[in-house]
């Protein structure tokens, strides 16, 4: 390692492909990130309720059902892609925290329990 003066600046003249080597060498690959919106509150809401649950034998799951509906909207950002570790996907800092288009392309409700999936219905308006 070279020594570092604190106001030292030292250039390398790699190649793009040495330094993706290195990276790969230690663990880095380039991926895409994950991408979703997931604000706190709900985030500990989930935990709170899988916490609550996750002692329930098959019996009592059986008799629930899971509910949720999702908004599919369009957008311009392209292909996104980040370095990271294997297995670090869902890492906060390798997520990518959408923003919406205002372009909206379909509404759809589902819903799910232990023995399968429900219907996908669109929702209008």
């Amino acid at each position: 390692m070279l020594p570092m003066m604190p106001s030292a600046i030292v250039v390398f003249d790699v190649s793009a492909r040495t330094v993706r080597r290195r990276l790969h060498e230690r663990g880095y690959h380039h991926r895409s990130p994950a991408v979703k919106k997931l604000e706190e509150r709900p985030r500990e809401g989930r935990l709170r309720f899988a916490e609550t649950f996750v002692q329930e034998d098959l019996s009592y799951l059986g008799r629930v059902v899971f509910s949720d509906e999702k908004t599919f909207a369009s957008n311009t950002r392209g292909r996104l892609r980040c370095w990271r570790l294997n297995n670090t996907r869902y890492s906060r800092q390798n997520i990518f925290e959408s923003q919406r288009s205002g372009h909206v392309t379909c509404n759809v409700w589902g819903w799910l329990h232990l023995y399968g999936l429900g219907e996908l219905t669109e929702i209008h308006g």
